[in-house]
């Protein structure tokens, strides 16, 4: 699928110790260079700091912030340890949960990836994370009022309804996606490009043009995924 691997670590016997490491991101200084003298750092611990620095070592230190804080919890709660190499990147992660396979290990890199990004940035991307935008048919007794369903690159997803031509949100519900649906999506965003149906989008990383009969497969993945969350 892709040149990333992904290989075992054992967590930490520290998992009290708030000052403990439990995720180090390396990688460039921009997404996709290549150059591993320009590389830099994201290091979270169990107490909500965020240490931002470059792999020579110069850091600073800073609180993780509501908006980081309430995924990373979540994170280390549901996920197994990992470490996790790109030929440019490197995630070393200690979990707490149980939930582990590639396509995750993936999706906790984006999101690493992004928070690092936005964090050296100082502001957040308001769709920097999303991968998945998909609109359904207008609700039979509100007037342009759609469902629809947005997927974040992490496997986050919510089941909203939205203004049918702004797409203003009304309404929405979040869960995570089900090791089913997640093992579904993965390949279609790293092996496939990007697929666009009307305002509909998936943001595919890779290079292979998805088929008809592929595209009508996202659609009902979206379809499906949207009703489930919305029902729960």
């Amino acid at each position: 699928m892709s040149c990333i691997q992904a290989t075992s670590v054992t967590p930490s016997d520290n998992k009290g110790d708030q000052s403990v490491v439990s995720l180090l991101y390396q990688g460039p200084q921009e997404f996709g260079a290549d150059d591993p003298s320009k590389c830099t750092t994201l290091g979270l611990d169990n107490s909500q700091n965020a240490t931002l620095g470059t792999c020579d070592m110069a850091q600073i230190v800073e609180m993780l912030g509501k908006r980081f804080a309430l995924d990373w919890d979540d994170i280390q709660n549901r996920f197994a340890s990992f470490v996790y190499a790109t030929p440019t990147e490197t995630l070393t992660f200690t979990g707490r949960g149980t939930i582990s396979g590639e396509a995750w290990q993936r999706a906790i890199l984006a999101w690493a990836r992004v928070t690092h990004a936005e964090m050296a940035a100082g502001h957040a991307s308001a769709t920097g994370r999303t991968v998945m935008s998909w609109y359904f048919e207008e609700l039979p007794d509100r007037d342009n009022v759609c469902a629809h369903l947005t997927v974040l690159n992490y496997g986050y997803a919510y089941a909203d309804t939205v203004d049918c031509d702004e797409g203003i949100t009304h309404e929405n519900k979040g869960a995570w996606l089900t090791d089913t649906e997640m093992i579904q999506l993965d390949p279609w965003l790293y092996q496939n490009a990007p697929l666009y149906v009307d305002k509909n989008y998936l943001d595919g990383q890779g290079s292979v043009e998805l088929s008809p009969a592929d595209a009508a497969a996202v659609a009902d993945w979206a379809t499906a995924v949207r009703a489930r969350i919305w029902g729960e």
